[in-house]
């Protein structure tokens, strides 16, 4: 029998981002694949920024949603009405091979609560 997930992992841990999935034509909402990261040893400070290294802990890949979406519309985005927005703005998923926070819920079947606030992107016409 696998161990459950839930049980070997924190409350609190970091993800990576694999995919996502619209959730809605216009919804402001995703699926995102996430698999379960660490961080290595190395945290380097070079030219004022940190960076490290994050490595893939194997066991497996998770279906996770973001609070920060939970109150998205096909009207509103982030609390912004979406016909306000300038050109082609549209809010974004969280991008691909981002380390985000997040929970594992559901020791059933686990599912993640990712904590990463969106961000719009697009041009002005």
């Amino acid at each position: 029998m696998t161990a459950n997930p839930y049980n070997q992992l924190p409350p609190m841990t970091l993800f990576k981002v694999t995919d996502s999935v619209s959730a809605g034509t216009n919804e402001g909402k995703w699926v995102y694949t996430v698999r379960p990261a660490v961080v290595n040893e190395a945290i380097v400070y070079s030219g004022g920024n940190f960076t490290f290294e994050a490595g893939l802990v194997e066991n497996g890949t998770y279906l996770g949603i973001n609070v920060y979406e939970f109150g998205n519309t096909t009207t509103y985005h982030q609390g912004v009405v979406r016909a306000n927005l300038p050109g082609t703005f549209a809010l974004q998923p969280i991008p691909d091979d981002r380390i985000v926070p997040g929970m594992m819920i559901d020791p059933e079947n686990p599912k993640v609560l990712l904590f990463w606030p969106n961000q719009f992107d697009g041009g002005c016409s």
